[in-house]
């Protein structure tokens, strides 16, 4: 069979064709599969255990999957105790942790989607003992801190900066003295960073308390906090002194 020039170039470009459209669906569902993998944080339950003297914080996605379980200490979910897990998709674990009064305390593991590791840290009282982070291969890997706290763009000058910008003269009742103290207000932030909601967990007066709420409206975005590289909802505590 003669085949002209024309006829091979038609071939090899229809064959190329095929090929790259191969490419972009095993790239597609790679995606795909990458996303079902995901539980996207929507809402959160918080009760009281009694068997474990704790407060839990229950994080579920929209369609009712786990995202994450979350125990504290106090009921103003200020200080985590015990474990902190979150979940895949399929219900199994992402990573657990542990802590004790507010800081990690024995072992972080995370584990990737199809249950190989992907971490093992040791902590003693908030102190990084020791740990190895593993691919997907099942070498190790440069090692990266699990946990990573909310921080406010620009830092903590800039955070104060905003509230210095925009804190107004508290007007008293006559004859009532200028309190001093501090009121402290917890921030829920989510996944991207933005402040979700706030209320005040240390008051001072009705007023401080007031004033402050007001000047987080005027608060822009944190970088998000991170549990083992990916970004998660959280608490921040907000302390402004008068």
């Amino acid at each position: 069979m003669f085949v002209t020039k024309e006829t091979f170039a038609g071939f090899l470009f229809f064959s190329m064709k095929k090929i790259v459209y191969c490419i972009v669906i095993w790239v597609l569902a790679g995606v795909t599969d990458l996303f079902s993998q995901t539980v996207i944080p929507d809402s959160v339950a918080v009760s009281y255990v009694d068997s474990l003297n704790l407060w839990e914080e229950k994080t579920l996605a929209t369609d009712g999957r786990l995202y994450s379980l979350v125990y504290y200490s106090d009921s103003l979910l200020t200080k985590q105790e015990g474990a902190e897990i979150y979940f895949y998709s399929n219900g199994a674990r992402k990573s657990m942790a542990t802590y004790k009064d507010g800081i990690l305390d024995g072992a972080v593991e995370a584990w990737y989607y199809d249950g190989r590791i992907k971490r093992h840290d040791v902590y003693d009282k908030g102190e990084f003992i020791e740990g190895t982070c593993y691919g997907t291969r099942g070498g190790t890997l440069s090692h990266t801190d699990y946990r990573k706290d909310a921080v406010y763009k620009g830092g903590i000058p800039a955070l104060y900066s905003v509230i210095a910008i925009n804190a107004q003269k508290i007007s008293l009742p006559d004859g009532e003295p200028e309190k001093t103290g501090k009121v402290v207000v917890r921030l829920s932030i989510d996944r991207k960073g933005v402040v979700r909601d706030k209320s005040v967990v240390q008051s001072l007066h009705p007023l401080y308390d007031a004033e402050v709420l007001r000047i987080c409206e005027h608060l822009e975005s944190f970088e998000p906090a991170r549990r083992d590289g990916d970004a998660v909802p959280c608490f921040y505590l907000l302390t402004v002194l008068y």
